[in-house]
């Protein structure tokens, strides 16, 4: 009898480590587009110091500097995000969950990842759609580039980053089965999120239309502070957060559109190149040794 119990306790968990392999094998995928992402960073680097060269010395500036600053931002984000959740380096605040017990951590774990997985699904499906009317219309920008290449890189680097928080989501499933956690937990861990989520689409649908937008905006304010100490990645949440507050405020489609196109325009901005170029900069600082020597220079002198 105990021989047959633990072979029944074990098919489970067999059939989540055979769909765990197979997502597996998307990893060296995964891999190099987070190269690719570096490398298009790197050449970019090197397009703007041209163009720096070229304006203030030859005043010859180049004319496509900040389309391309735009498309490699897309580039950059989305086709790296993947791999950021593979090696678990996407911000998240630990406190609550770093207190927990293995168990509880798992329940808390899997509730974030349920809504991440929605989240993740919603920008792919939203992402997608911009993307394909941008194709359709042949939308371009004022200087002429397309913007179908640097919107596709969204739905592609946000399907990557599903599928790695799906096998995620399935080894804590998986571990949970293992540690035979209770129906309590397995309510907390599924119920709870899908039970938030409802309310979210409800709210977004006019449910709460009788609720002043004051304190019906509060009240979220207050859950997305929850949501984030709890551990969900803080992009996700944030993008979460503003679908729904938007969405309780103007309607669901007004809401959508921030998962699809304001979400590639603020995205692919010239502006927020800077960033990635500085943190890149930062990083060559770090490899050489020339902030070390920079740092002891200064303190001799």
């Amino acid at each position: 009898m105990e021989t047959e119990n633990v072979a029944i306790n074990s098919q489970p968990s067999s059939g989540f480590s055979k769909v765990i392999s197979a997502l597996d094998r998307v990893n060296p995928v995964t891999h190099w587009l987070f190269y690719i992402a570096g490398g298009v960073l790197a050449l970019y680097t090197l397009l703007v110091a041209l163009d720096v060269v070229l304006r203030y010395i030859f005043n010859m500036p180049l004319q496509f500097t900040q389309d391309v600053g735009g498309m490699v931002m897309t580039v950059f984000l989305f086709l790296a995000a993947g791999w950021v959740q593979v090696e678990k380096g996407h911000m998240v605040i630990d406190v609550i969950s770093n207190k927990l017990s293995r168990k509880a951590n798992l329940i808390l774990s899997l509730a974030m990842y349920i809504v991440c997985l929605v989240v993740t699904g919603m920008i792919v499906w939203r992402s997608s759609l911009i993307t394909v009317s941008f194709l359709e219309m042949g939308s371009k920008t004022q200087s002429g580039t397309p913007l179908f290449p640097s919107a596709v890189m969204i739905p592609i680097g946000s399907l990557f980053l599903f599928i790695a928080l799906l096998r995620d989501t399935l080894s804590f499933i998986q571990e949970s089965i293992q540690l035979k956690t209770g129906w309590i937990g397995w309510l907390l861990a599924i119920g709870s999120p899908i039970v938030i989520l409802i309310l979210m689409a409800m709210g977004m649908m006019g449910a709460f239309s009788g609720i002043d937008l004051n304190v019906l905006g509060l009240i979220t304010v207050l859950l997305l502070f929850l949501v984030m100490f709890l551990g969900m990645p803080l992009g996700l949440t944030f993008i979460l957060f503003s679908v729904v507050l938007t969405g309780f405020a103007s309607g669901p489609s007004a809401g959508f559109m921030l998962a699809g196109r304001t979400l590639y325009t603020q995205t692919a901005d010239y502006g927020w190149s800077v960033i990635p170029l500085f943190t890149f900069m930062s990083f060559i600082f770090m490899a050489s040794g020339m902030g070390t020597e920079c740092f002891l220079a200064a303190y001799k002198w």
